[in-house]
């Protein structure tokens, strides 16, 4: 049976669209000081867990961790390595295929943001939730009945 919906607020995907824009604005803000975007930094965030497997991390290993569009994760690669953060090279044993490799400032860079970001994020959530473990469990739930959360296979 469906129910009536009087007011948007009673919609939780309309809250979680809210909430998620709030949180990406504090966050795109926190990061300008570094001259990084929100998705900028979790493309290195993510470069740097799995290179630090010693494997070879290509775009398309990205784009799955990310659960994001192939092009807008290149263009946010192309960003990087105009900022010298990344550097992109073509696999010598699939040409059709770019190895994305942190550089020295990247790998800098991480070490600089990651723990505030950690810290943002507890701050954020805390003052909104009683319980982050529960929280962050729920969204391992929903992400798992759809599938994901996209892991990259090491």
């Amino acid at each position: 049976m469906r129910r009536k919906i009087n007011n948007p607020s009673d919609y939780p995907g309309f809250l979680i669209w809210q909430a998620s824009n709030d949180w990406h604005r504090q966050l795109d803000s926190l990061l300008a000081s570094f001259d990084l975007t929100y998705v900028q930094f979790l493309l290195l965030v993510n470069l740097d867990f799995i290179s630090s497997e010693n494997r070879y991390v290509n775009q398309k290993d990205l784009v799955e961790i990310m659960n994001a569009d192939k092009n807008l994760i290149s263009q946010v690669l192309k960003r990087l390595e105009l900022k010298k953060l990344i550097k992109r090279k073509v696999d010598k044993n699939d040409t059709r295929s770019k190895l994305v490799f942190l550089t020295a400032d990247g790998n800098k860079k991480v070490l600089q943001t990651q723990g505030i970001i950690d810290l943002k994020d507890f701050v954020f959530l805390q003052a909104r939730l009683n319980d982050i473990s529960v929280f962050v469990e729920n969204l391992r739930l929903i992400q798992l009945k759809k599938g994901g959360p996209t892991k990259v296979k090491i």
